[in-house]
């Protein structure tokens, strides 16, 4: 159990939470903040991770899932993540490196690749 705090909105997520694919992204504006709290697992399927922003990733994982050819992480801000999980659906499939990522924790690679872009991981 843990809670996503998105747009000054805070709310209780049990499990696995999965975003509308309304825009097909999670997008994180320019001068807002997205904090998780706890041990939440956040999945984007078939979604972009686009962060502008300010993102606190507490404890939690962050996994990119679904069929989707090669989802892009990116965005003006560099990105801090304590999980980052890469299970797509295909081994060929690969999330897009658009800007520098910080990982905490662990990266868990169950399918698919991360394509650096000329942008770094740092473990």
């Amino acid at each position: 159990m843990g809670f996503l705090k998105y747009l000054s909105c805070t709310f209780l997520v049990f499990g696995i939470a999965c975003l509308p694919k309304c825009f097909s992204q999670f997008f994180i504006g320019q001068d807002l903040e997205v904090a998780v709290t706890g041990d939440l697992q956040l999945t984007l399927v078939n979604m972009d991770f686009d962060n502008n922003g300010n993102f606190q990733a507490g404890n939690g994982t962050i996994a990119f899932k679904g069929s989707a050819a090669n989802p892009h992480l990116g965005g003006e801000s560099i990105t801090n993540f304590f999980n980052l999980a890469v299970q797509l659906s295909s081994s060929s499939n690969m999330i897009e490196l658009e800007n520098h990522v910080e990982v905490a924790n662990k990266i868990v690679f169950g399918n698919g690749l991360i394509l650096l872009n000329e942008s770094n991981i740092t473990l």
